[in-house]
């Protein structure tokens, strides 16, 4: 029990020092996201996003380091971008959903962009200012 409790802390401390290391506000924001790694593409789901990167949830995970392009939808076509980013952080976390305990897991994601062009950026500053006012955005959920 004690090499458990131990574990338990050390992932603690993982976590605060990631926080830490936070450039920007993270935003709640779900939405579908359209990955493509150099392999496949992968419909995955967001949970957060920020001026420097966004969180995404999946059934199937990328490894961390993974260069990949990513695509947001919005209802608002004006606000889609596409940019590029890495994987910084992938971990496994509780499926609430899971109907089977072989289910019962999904991969948690972090990723970074890469430097945003104008249009982009002004893309994303549109998005995370409707994330700001409504805590229901209209988003297409697919």
């Amino acid at each position: 029990m004690r090499e458990s409790g131990r574990a338990h802390e050390q992932e603690q401390q993982k976590q605060k020092r990631s926080l830490d290391r936070r450039r920007a506000v993270r935003r709640p924001l779900v939405t579908r996201v359209a990955v493509k790694t150099d392999k496949a593409i992968f419909f995955m789901e967001s949970m957060d996003i920020s001026e420097t990167g966004i969180r995404v949830v999946s059934e199937v995970g990328i490894p961390e380091g993974t260069r990949l392009r990513l695509v947001p939808f919005f209802d608002d076509v004006s606000r889609l971008f596409e940019t590029s980013g890495t994987v910084v952080r992938a971990s496994e976390i509780a499926d609430g959903r899971a109907s089977r305990p072989s289910d019962a897991t999904q991969a948690d994601m972090g990723i970074e962009f890469d430097v945003l062009g104008q249009a982009e950026m002004a893309a994303l500053l549109g998005i995370l200012r409707l994330a700001d006012v409504s805590t229901t955005p209209a988003l297409l959920r697919a």
